[in-house]
């Protein structure tokens, strides 16, 4: 007899981004796989865009990962370990694309991470990768700066998880 999966699949509300930081909060402990997707995002500086997991808080240490660009800056690579970084280079400009999270092991609460966005007055493409440990099991999402005073002044972020 055949297994029968159902995903079960909740939206958080698609949000226009502003402020310095976009908070998703109160993502259920059961959560496997969290998906943001990134349309026409733009900030007031050139600060790197990071994605950061928590438990109880944000975790702004402790990533593990790196990310390239594709296109006329191609080679250059960024360390990140302040979470999932977005843009390689920083470049002020809009920026769409998708970033998503999965669980690797709930014992340890170890998450991985991917992005693949891209910036609309370049040929750039960024591709970046991390891993990160939670201490207790996820409850929030954020994406700011790298330096945390950029500011957000357009797109939009949606976040799904299952």
């Amino acid at each position: 007899m055949p297994i029968t999966q159902t995903r079960r699949l909740k939206s958080a509300i698609a949000v226009t981004a502003s402020g310095v930081a976009v908070n998703f909060l109160n993502i259920p402990a059961s959560a496997k796989r969290l998906n943001l997707a990134f349309k026409d995002i733009s900030t007031n500086g050139t600060s790197q865009i990071v994605v950061r997991l928590g438990s109880g808080s944000i975790d702004a240490t402790g990533y593990l990962g790196a990310g390239s660009v594709i296109g006329s800056s191609t080679g250059v690579t960024n360390v990140v370990t302040s979470g999932l970084g977005i843009i390689f280079p920083a470049i002020v400009s809009m920026m769409s694309g998708i970033a998503d999270f999965v669980l690797l092991d709930s014992g340890t609460n170890t998450w991985v991470g991917r992005s693949t966005t891209a910036l609309s007055n370049t040929n750039n493409t960024q591709w970046s990768a991390a891993s990160k440990i939670l201490a207790g099991a996820i409850d929030r999402l954020q994406v700011t700066t790298a330096n945390g005073t950029d500011i957000f002044d357009s797109g939009t972020i949606n976040l799904i998880w299952e």
